[in-house]
């Protein structure tokens, strides 16, 4: 029996005393423990184990939730001292989070920090792999195997929050519609700084990525956090990390309120620098702020991209055609840093903006994110007009199976870098984003090539040679030009074959991509891929639909624990290979480097040297001097995949090889890491022929 007095909760001593016996009857049976009446009562925070026995009754307990209209659960309950003499327990309700732990930032749990446990030990190793897998196995198979593991007599506690040191108590602000947690952006530079960035560096400079995540397709419950990664010396090499989380059910009412813990701690290190725990002083500078579209409307107080006046690169109003806001004009006034803050163009700018008090240009600053503009935006755009279109553009059913025994022929010569297989086009309403990219740097020209009209065909390649050469650092800097040329060029025919009323805030703001790229280098120095990576993983660690912002913090601040691992990041040799007795060597199948993995399989063996010789990999060993050598055939090139709009053999090394039997003495190559130059996707054409095209993504740096 539960009734509500004065916006508490109350439930009877009865009910509570069922809710109690039920817990009692379910820690017998997991843990078999001993006949005694005391329950053990969980709770997400590491607390220690509660008591509860009928003599303690009644109790006042906490309600922690701020939500009045939900049913508090077994699990939330603790005790407290006081006493009552009526019949009923209670469940006071608050807004606000007292907590008594640190809150400078991310992962305060280190074990070499917060306990005695030696590194490279089984229980150092073993707590890694829990805090890596907490997510997919659940808080009770984790203590299930910690029963186990106490039982042969290894040192563990019984309870996972007890290991990991998981907070009892999370402090939580009430804004903007929900609830915000913000964690210390000094203290995670420090650490990032402490143990990956170059000690010399006197300038940090960092981007923001802000972006909503949908929590569950059942309700309009989100996550909508401020994520930052460090750039330095013109290169990302670090992962992103939290800086600042929201959970609402719906975006943040007030963008001031959500973002002004944000830009007053970020005012403070432009102002006064950032100093390390060795007393140095470093600068750091805002440079980026990634986004999509609507967050991005959101964030800088402007106009959304269905509206007139929306490009955040030119004061082009646009055109309204058959029911659509449409961008046809190439040649429109920029916009400035300047005009921006000076609110030139009134019909832009809907507000204020938070970020107006730091020094971000919030023009130059604020990029085209390639991944919604590109791959999810106009990718898409194109497919469905190949798959649903009018029918002068839809490709043929007829040629659809044609399609499909296309697509199923390359999918196991698809290389381990990438996540996903090709699929039939016809499945375009679920793909990812990484698939539209996969279709427009690499298995587009072969797929689509006998499916497309000669004009789409072309148009198509258009626009893939200019995004593969955004996409490469090496072939920016050649053809930058090139790749606006034919960008312009794309956009100003994809009116004429698809309809000018689809020319829209996407396909337009292709022309302006160059203009990021000279400020901030390629594609991928400025695209969400990684940050969606990020919240991916986050989504993951919301084991339920109840506190989800307190489980979050909590698994940050426990998974810091594995970034006191530091990789051995050199080249890995693995799985050797059993030879006859006449080789003096060991062979082996696979070769692991930071960027890449190289095997003697067929999706895996593939690989351009610096001499543009394309190899096949047969043998991978080290010689007698320890050298890692790699042993391969050499391909004889056909020609090129393509010559219009230019010819891919000469910028790309993207060509139709053929391989050279193993009996021909001249087509053996030995070779060694550093000659290799791209690893490459190698798919079957047929007739003992190949298309090799070299991967962006995994040029070979050195170790």
């Amino acid at each position: 029996m539960e009734h509500r007095r004065n916006s508490k909760l109350i439930i009877s001593k009865g009910h509570l005393r069922r809710l109690v016996n039920r817990e009692v009857l379910r820690h017998r049976l997991r843990e078999a423990s001993s006949n005694s009446c005391t329950v053990h009562i969980e709770s997400e925070g590491n607390y220690p184990s509660t008591q509860i026995s009928p003599e303690s009754m009644p109790v006042v307990l906490e309600d922690l939730s701020p939500n009045h209209n939900q049913k508090p659960s077994i699990s939330e309950i603790c005790t407290d001292n006081s006493t009552d003499s009526g019949r009923y327990t209670e469940f006071r309700h608050s807004n606000t989070y007292n907590d008594n732990i640190n809150t400078h930032g991310i992962g305060e749990f280190l074990p070499s920090a917060s306990s005695d446990m030696p590194k490279n030990t089984f229980e150092y190793n073993m707590t890694c792999w829990i805090i890596k897998n907490r997510s997919s196995l659940g808080q009770s198979s984790i203590n299930d195997l910690l029963g186990i593991l106490v039982s042969y007599g290894f040192n563990f506690p019984k309870d996972t929050r007890t290991l990991l040191e998981t907070p009892k108590t999370c402090k939580l602000s009430s804004i903007a519609g929900g609830e915000y947690k913000h964690f210390s952006i000094s203290q995670s530079l420090k650490k990032l700084f402490k143990n990956n960035v170059n000690s010399f560096a006197t300038i940090i400079q960092v981007e923001i990525n802000i972006d909503g995540l949908p929590l569950t397709k059942s309700s309009t419950s989100q996550f909508w956090p401020i994520l930052m990664s460090v750039d330095y010396d013109g290169c990302q090499s670090h992962n992103p990390f939290i800086v600042g989380l929201y959970h609402g059910y719906s975006k943040p009412t007030n963008i001031d309120e959500y973002l002004r813990e944000f830009i007053s701690e970020f005012k403070d290190l432009e102002k006064q620098g950032l100093y390390l725990d060795n007393g140095r002083q470093v600068q750091v500078q805002l440079v980026k702020i990634v986004c999509d579209a609507p967050a991005k409307s959101l964030v800088l107080g402007v106009k959304g991209h269905t509206g007139y006046s929306s490009c955040t690169k030119c004061t082009q109003e646009g055109e309204y055609v058959n029911g659509r806001v449409t961008f046809p004009e190439l040649n429109a006034p920029l916009r400035t840093d300047e005009t921006f803050r000076n609110k030139v163009d009134e019909e832009y700018h809907q507000r204020l903006s938070p970020f107006e008090e730091l020094s971000i240009g919030l023009v130059t600053g604020v990029p085209l994110d390639y991944m919604h503009l590109v791959c999810l935006g106009v990718m898409k755009r194109l497919v469905l007009f190949w798959i649903k279109g009018r029918q002068d553009v839809r490709i043929s059913n007829n040629f659809l199976p044609n399609m499909q025994d296309n697509i199923n022929k390359i999918k196991r010569h698809i290389p381990k870098e990438f996540a996903r297989y090709p699929r039939n086009l016809t499945e375009v309403d679920r793909f990812k984003a990484s698939e539209f990219r996969q279709l427009l740097l690499y298995t587009g020209p072969y797929i689509l090539a006998n499916l497309l009209s000669k004009t789409q065909y072309i148009h198509f390649l258009t626009l893939h040679v200019a995004i593969r050469i955004l996409c490469s650092e090496d072939l920016l800097h050649n053809y930058l030009n090139s790749a606006s040329d034919l960008l312009n060029y794309f956009v100003c025919h994809f009116g004429d074959i698809y309809g000018h009323e689809y020319v829209s805030h996407n396909v337009h703001n292709l022309i302006h991509l160059p203009n990021d790229c000279r400020r901030h280098g390629c594609l991928d120095n400025f695209s969400s891929f990684k940050y969606e990576n990020f919240l991916y993983k986050m989504k993951k660690m919301v084991k339920c639909s109840r506190y989800p912002l307190q489980q979050i913090v909590n698994r940050f601040e426990e998974i810091e624990l594995l970034k006191t691992k530091h990789e051995n990041r050199g080249p890995k040799l693995e799985s050797a290979l059993q030879l006859g007795k006449s080789d003096d060597k060991d062979c082996y199948k696979r070769l692991v480097l930071k960027n890449l993995i190289l095997t003697t399989s067929e999706r895996d063996n593939c690989v351009i040297l610096t001499d543009s010789t394309v190899v096949v990999v047969d043998c991978i060993y080290k010689d007698k001097q320890d050298m890692i050598k790699i042993q391969g055939r050499k391909c004889i090139i056909v020609g090129p995949l393509y010559e219009n709009p230019c010819n891919s053999l000469e910028i790309f090394n993207m060509c139709v090889v053929q391989e050279m039997p193993h009996v021909m003495p001249h087509a053996q190559k030995t070779f060694l890491i550093s000659d290799i130059k791209h690893k490459c996707m190698k798919l079957p054409k047929g007739d003992n022929l190949f298309i090799v095209i070299p991967l962006l993504h995994n040029e070979i740096q050195d170790e």
